[in-house]
């Protein structure tokens, strides 16, 4: 991480800094820094009741998603603030969408 880099999150912080959390703004900002300077506005993030919503899973299904690896969770401030993001969602849906297409041409060849 260069110098200037560094400045630029010290800076991010200095602002967005708020009662010992980062907010999420300021994570996003700190992460277009890390990803040389691309911007932010790119990724979008979903809390966990949306995901739950557009999927129609319960809590505990995203929770087991996650111990198997399929879903990476993006903690923010502390364990209870969780995002997700839309492109690894979009992922598991295409994902789940081919397994089902292939069990149906499975069955068809019996």
């Amino acid at each position: 991480m260069t110098i200037n880099e560094r400045k630029r999150i010290k800076q991010a912080l200095k602002i967005h800094f708020d009662d010992g959390f980062i907010s999420e703004s300021t994570m996003q900002e700190i992460l277009s820094i890390k990803d040389n300077d691309k911007p932010a506005e790119t990724t979008k993030y979903l809390t966990r009741k949306q995901v739950m919503e557009s999927l129609q899973v319960s809590l505990q299904t995203l929770i087991n998603w996650e111990h198997a690896g399929k879903l990476k969770p993006i903690k923010l401030a502390n364990v209870h603030l969780i995002r997700y993001k839309q492109s690894d969602i979009d992922e598991l849906c295409n994902y789940t969408k081919e397994m089902e297409q292939d069990n149906n041409n499975n069955l068809l060849m019996r």
